[in-house]
Formats: structure tokens, C-alpha cells, sequence
């Protein structure tokens, strides 16, 4: 069912992510990106099955980075589904696997895609996991270690 809550509500003012706790993936987005023109209005024209927080990924990529109209973005979103807004997103296969899994721990999309050795494989996914979960680096010395150095920015 679509997330059709488009109100501004938040249960905790606690970041988490570029996202505040409770909010919803469409909420976000408009946070995120009222200020380069997306409105609630532009998000109902959405016709997917559901809106993830990788969808307002790929609308943050297409819009800021690629310089898409907001209604043409949403236009290119409507029925993807996660691994396809990954791909929309500039992300590699295993970066999108990395963000779903690892965004509750502060990963984002624009860290991903600044990956100094540009590439991002099962291998740096496994081993951002390894450091992460055995070594309990935080989450930036681990990425920078099999990203091939600090990522240029984690927010955007």
C-alpha cells in the first residue's frame, strides 16, 4: 500500500540517516528537497507500489546532481522497485544492497557514489560489515577504509 502521509509530523527530533525517526520515506523527500522544488503535489502523481527511502535517494540524485525537474523525476520513479531506485540512484548493485542494509546505521546514498576506487563489490560490502560488526568501527573509518579513502560528503 503507498504511503500516502504527507503531513510533517516527526516522533523524535533524533536524526537518523538524513531522516527524522518515525518519518516517512515521503516525508523525507520533502524535507529534503522542497527547497529544489519537489511538492506533496509531485509525490501523489507517484504511481509506484510503494515509496522507500531509496526512492527519495534516486529523486535526491536526479534532481540535485542531474538537474531534473521534480515532476520529471517522480515520472521516472513510478513503478521501480528498490534494486531498480538503487540504479536510478547512481548506485552499483552492491551499493544498493549496502545502503538498504546499512542506511539504519548512517550509510547514505552519496557516500556510496563517492567511492574514490569506484567500484563497490560483494567484497567491500562484506567487508564494511566485518568492521562494522566485529571490529565496531564507526561507521565513517569503516567506509573509508574499503572505500579507498574518506568519502568527500555524507549529507547533501
Amino acid at each position: 500500500m503507498p504511503d500516502n502521509n504527507l503531513g510533517t509530523s516527526h516522533v523524535s527530533v533524533t536524526q537518523n540517516h538524513g531522516a527524522f525517526f518515525g518519518e516517512s520515506p515521503r516525508n523525507t523527500a520533502l524535507r529534503e528537497l522542497g527547497e529544489h522544488g519537489l511538492t506533496a503535489e509531485h509525490l501523489r502523481a507517484y504511481e509506484g507500489e510503494s515509496f522507500e527511502f531509496i526512492h527519495g535517494d534516486a529523486l535526491r540524485y536526479l534532481i540535485c546532481e542531474r538537474g531534473e525537474r521534480p515532476e520529471e523525476a517522480v515520472r521516472q520513479m513510478c513503478h521501480l522497485d528498490v534494486r531498480e531506485a538503487g540504479t536510478m540512484a547512481g548506485l552499483l548493485p552492491y551499493q544498493t544492497s549496502a545502503l538498504l542494509e546499512l542506511r539504519c546505521r548512517g550509510l547514505t546514498a552519496e557516500m556510496l557514489r563517492s567511492c574514490s576506487n569506484q567500484t563497490f563489490e560483494r567484497e567491500q560490502f562484506t567487508e564494511l560489515k566485518r568492521l562494522l560488526d566485529q571490529e565496531r568501527l564507526p561507521l565513517e573509518d569503516a567506509f573509508g577504509q574499503v572505500s579507498g579513502g574518506q568519502p568527500r560528503s555524507n549529507r547533501l
